[in-house]
Order: C-alpha cells, then sequence, then structure tokens
C-alpha cells in the first residue's frame, strides 16, 4: 500500500496498484517528479496510441434477411461463420446481423428445419446487407397415426399402438 505524505494532493487517502493502475506514477519525493511528469506523459501517450489505433481499426457490419424463393421470411434460421465461432439466428421477420466484424472473405452456412442448407462467400470491404435464398427441402415424413385403448378402467396406464397407416 501508498500512503501519500503532506506533499500530495491525495492526503490522508491510501492507494493500491491493484486499485488504481497509475498508483504507481504518485511518487511523492522531489527527486523524483520530473520522472513522474515524464511517466505520466508517456503513459498518456501510449492510451492515445492505443485508443486510435481501436477506432481506426474496421468494425464492419454484416447484415441481411433470409428469405424464400417467393420472398416471404424464414424466422429463426441460423447463419454461422465458417472457421470461426461466430453465429447468429433471424428473428421472426428473417432478418439476421454481425457485428464488428474485420474486412475479409467469409463463408456463411445457412441452415433452417424444412429447407436445404445453403453455403454463401461474402468479401466484405464496407458495411454488407443481403439477402439469403432458402429453398425448401423436398424430404417429408410420413403420416404416423397414434392410439391406445385401456384395458380396463380402473388401471391407470394404457397400451399404445403407433404405426403408419
Amino acid at each position: 500500500m501508498y500512503a501519500p505524505d503532506q506533499g500530495n494532493a491525495c492526503v490522508g487517502k491510501q492507494l493500491t496498484t491493484m486499485s488504481h493502475p497509475l498508483a504507481m506514477l504518485l511518487l511523492t519525493n522531489e527527486k523524483s517528479k520530473k520522472m513522474n511528469t515524464k511517466t505520466i506523459k508517456h503513459a498518456m501517450a501510449l492510451a492515445l496510441f492505443s485508443t486510435c489505433s481501436y477506432i481506426l481499426q474496421a468494425q464492419l457490419t454484416l447484415s441481411g434477411s433470409v428469405i424464400s424463393p417467393e420472398k416471404t421470411p424464414i424466422p429463426f434460421s441460423v447463419i454461422g461463420i465458417k472457421n470461426t465461432f461466430l453465429s447468429t439466428q433471424s428473428n421472426s421477420l428473417g432478418q439476421f446481423e454481425f457485428k464488428n466484424l474485420k474486412a475479409g472473405a467469409y463463408v456463411l452456412i445457412t441452415k433452417c428445419v424444412g429447407y436445404k442448407v445453403k453455403i454463401d462467400s461474402v468479401e466484405i470491404k464496407d458495411n454488407l446487407s443481403f439477402e439469403i435464398v432458402l429453398n425448401q427441402d423436398d424430404k417429408s415424413l410420413d403420416e404416423v397415426v397414434v392410439s391406445s385403448t385401456r384395458v380396463n378402467n380402473n388401471l391407470g396406464f394404457a397400451y399404445s399402438d403407433l404405426s403408419s397407416e
């Protein structure tokens, strides 16, 4: 812990390096005041450089909608970016969005129950919005009939019969 002396503006307060990252910069003896000013200037320059480089880095948005060939929205389909852990789900209007992407080429994989899987390649240089068209999967299930009969009214269970008739 660091307890400042009378020459410091923080008289009576205790600072720790854990609670304040610049606590080490608050040196109180006369010999280190020049070094303290220089260190603060370097720390401020580093913080400014880090902030500027983060701001200048491209943070792009990829958005769009998932629709059928008839132009109706397909809600709750899953859109993933291949070779990443990024995925999203379209909302009830079929719209989706990926934020904070870097410029580059991406492969999107779109899946939804009852539709064929769609793979799209996109090149992102600026914010991009596009439509993904999913075609219906022609696979259909046969009709299944479930029926049951009670053997005895006093028993709490019934026998069931499943068939495809």
